[in-house]
């Protein structure tokens, strides 16, 4: 079973549970007959072939639902029929706008969560699966471990306090039941993949709109500031590499009743090379780097307010442990590191909207 398939890292994750399965149950918000031509267009923008695309009613049981409903807005009856017999759940849906209001991402992050936890309590058989993010670590930086949720309230934006209250409830169930609960934490998930009209996004998809909307509003050429430094780091990582790896991770059995991993790079990308392709995806743009919000003007605080959140990372320099990941995913060949060209041409993969562009990023 799947929650967020209809999302960017989710439409991935179904594709490789797919490979294994001969049958999904995807949780999804539309009437089951709408549900299927957004999987399919999800799937299809995933690298869904033919076969599989033409077999989606047969291989796939969408079944709608409320997230943030108790018993996700099924009868008493409807929920014991979901979770009989599960022996799966993926937990990818969440919102993921870095400027969406607090309370907004936690109606979705954290109280989604928790009905998904209360399907897996009606499912004792069944193993949790976990979608977080890495930046449940917050304002830090060094090293980041791989096991364990350090305690700390310094957030760089409500999303990330959202994502790391809804592991820590994750953490909490699991340690409450003996249940077993496995937790995943992505980075910033990319693609080269040209995106299907209508199809999800991903973060530098939503940047890449950002992007365009500013330089419709500005007289280029035109010199920006963001705060950051020249050390940041951004840790960029193809979601089709983060969704096998997942499955990979998911086919083996739990070693302990809660684990944890880092899904990320194992190269950071340096921020002026991120730069470098913003630069070259907006010609007339030219970025430079400033020590604090202080020294921003009006015209750099408009850029900020478009881009989605981008902002929020320019002075990043944690970098994560991913010791566990490397030993169940040995088989699995890591990525290169992320170049200007990748990061560019993730950029300009964004098609023209066919009405206004709202940068705020999406609701897998």
């Amino acid at each position: 079973m799947l929650t967020g398939a209809t999302g960017f890292l989710g439409s991935h994750l179904l594709l490789e549970l797919l490979s294994t399965a001969d049958r999904v149950t995807v949780l999804v918000r539309d009437d089951p007959h709408a549900a299927l031509h957004r999987l399919g267009r999800a799937l299809a923008g995933a690298g869904a072939g033919r076969e599989l695309l033409g077999a989606l009613r047969v291989r796939v049981l969408p079944v709608q639902v409320e997230l943030q409903a108790p018993r996700l807005g099924l009868s008493k009856h409807a929920h014991r029929q979901l979770a009989y017999g599960v022996r799966q759940i993926w937990h990818s849906a969440a919102l993921t706008a870095m400027t969406a209001d607090a309370d907004t991402l936690l109606e979705v992050n954290l109280h989604g969560t928790q009905r998904i936890l209360e399907l897996a309590d009606a499912a004792p058989a069944a193993r949790l699966f976990h979608v977080s993010t890495a930046y449940v670590c917050g304002a830090r930086s060094g090293t980041v471990a791989e096991d364990g949720l350090a305690e700390t309230d310094r957030f760089r934006n409500a999303y990330e306090a959202s994502k790391y209250r809804a592991e820590r409830h994750v953490r909490g169930w699991s340690a409450r039941t003996g249940r077993t609960a496995t937790v995943f934490r992505p980075s910033v998930l990319v693609s080269r993949r040209p995106r299907r009209p209508r199809g999800p996004r991903h973060p530098l998809s939503v940047l890449a709109a950002g992007l365009r909307l500013w330089a419709e509003q500005t007289d280029l050429p035109a010199a920006v500031r963001i705060v950051g430094s020249p050390h940041a780091t951004a840790n960029l990582l193809p979601v089709e590499y983060a969704a096998r790896a997942m499955a990979e991770v998911g086919a083996l059995p739990p070693g302990r009743p809660l684990e944890s991993y880092h899904v990320v790079h194992p190269h950071e990308t340096p921020l002026p090379v991120v730069l470098e392709a913003m630069e070259r995806s907006c010609p007339g743009l030219s970025l430079s780097l400033a020590s604090s919000p202080a020294r921003l003007g009006p015209a750099d605080r408009a850029f900020a307010a478009l881009t989605a959140g981008f902002h929020h990372y320019g002075g990043m320099e944690a970098r994560f442990d991913r010791t566990r990941l490397d030993s169940m995913t040995a088989g699995i060949e890591p990525p290169p590191p992320i170049s200007a060209d990748y990061v560019q041409r993730a950029l300009a993969l964004e098609p023209p909207p066919p009405g206004p562009i709202s940068p705020k990023g999406l609701t897998p």
